[in-house]
């Protein structure tokens, strides 16, 4: 992941075991702001064989994390339609064909793709209305529960994407990766000028997750986002929160699927 978030690709040139060959090229030349970054597309969800969005993959931590995640990359976000508060009905793969043998021929062609996969159940079939009709979305669920919160969740992040220069600076120097060796946790940092900010996020689904950056100049951050903050959290049950004030040379321990934002407040003194 460090890789993509600095160079936008995981393969600039190395071997592809899927490929079979050498694979990519480096962007690393290309200004950010000329890459679109997603979580969830119309092409990744409809593919599946029964349209599963994120919101059925992961739980309201992971939507959170995965929300933060692309918002805060040095790319221009994508949401998919009904993604900022966490749309559940399945984006289904659905066709109105009116030539009874291209109708017939969808519907092999989709059950054969997933013979593959060896699943037992058939895929919807795309000339259903029904098929359809599953797949609309339910835009009340804006403004209920969890689906409230993340709505205003996503809101929150994109104004402060706005507000944050140092968030859609395209310059490629402006970002920085710092992870452990297992990428389970990092921090990505972000800068315009004097202005930065430190993204730290934690991607174990289970456990505390500690992270040390080194630095050479002793620096003070403050906390300005958490994803453990009651605000954003079910029943107001906040979790273990990230603490308030970091100085160079701190650790920062975050729960499972958490994140942290710092903003660099300046210099201190070490004595």
């Amino acid at each position: 992941m460090p890789k993509m978030l600095t160079e936008s690709f995981a393969y600039t040139g190395q071997y592809s075991s899927s490929w079979k060959r050498r694979h990519g090229t480096s962007a690393r030349d290309i200004p950010s702001d000329r890459f679109i970054v997603a979580t969830q597309t119309h092409d990744q969800v409809g593919n599946r064989m029964l349209g599963e969005r994120l919101s059925q993959l992961t739980d309201f931590d992971g939507l959170k994390l995965a929300a933060a995640l692309m918002i805060c990359s040095p790319y221009v976000p994508m949401l998919f339609m009904g993604e900022e508060y966490g749309e559940t009905a399945p984006f289904l793969y659905f066709v109105s064909h009116g030539d009874p043998d291209l109708v017939e021929a969808v519907r092999n062609g989709r059950a054969a793709e997933f013979a593959s996969f060896e699943w037992t159940s058939e895929p919807p079939d795309p000339q259903s209305e029904n098929t359809f009709q599953q797949s609309k979305l339910d835009h009340n669920l804006r403004d209920t529960g969890q689906h409230a919160i993340l709505h205003r969740f996503y809101r929150d992040l994109l104004a402060m994407r706005r507000d944050y220069s140092a968030l859609s600076n395209p310059v490629r120097e402006s970002t920085k990766v710092h992870a452990q060796a297992d990428h389970r946790i990092l921090c990505i940092e972000r800068q315009d000028g004097q202005q930065a900010l430190r993204i730290f996020m934690n991607f174990d689904l289970n456990h505390l997750r500690t992270l040390h950056i080194h630095d050479t100049e002793t620096r003070r951050w403050r906390k300005i986002r958490d994803s453990k903050d009651p605000k954003w959290s079910l029943e107001g049950t906040a979790g273990q929160q990230a603490p308030d004030m970091l100085v160079t040379g701190q650790n920062i321990t975050l729960s499972p699927k958490a994140f942290a934002i710092y903003e660099l407040l300046g210099e201190t003194n070490d004595s």
